[in-house]
């Protein structure tokens, strides 16, 4: 990200190297096509896989896949 006169240009990475560059900072992938930051979320629904986060009514599906990894995740801190 770099910032010119109130204009900006993103540079586009995939997740997998998102991810790598994040590392510490607490996201965690949760689909195929998305990533959720875990200092944000406000509760969990494992049994129908919805993530809830603090300040919004909007809700994340946790994909089959990454079910058990993001389990895992929850009960590491």
């Amino acid at each position: 990200l770099s910032g010119l006169r109130n204009q900006f240009m993103l540079k586009y990475i995939t997740i997998k190297e998102f991810m790598s560059e994040a590392d510490g900072f607490g996201f965690f992938q949760c689909s195929r096509s998305t990533l959720v930051n875990k200092n944000y979320i406000k509760s969990v629904d494992m049994i129908n896989r919805y993530i809830s986060f603090r300040g919004t009514d909007k809700i994340v599906e946790v994909g089959l896949v990454y079910r058990k990894k993001f389990v895992r995740e929850m009960k590491n801190g």
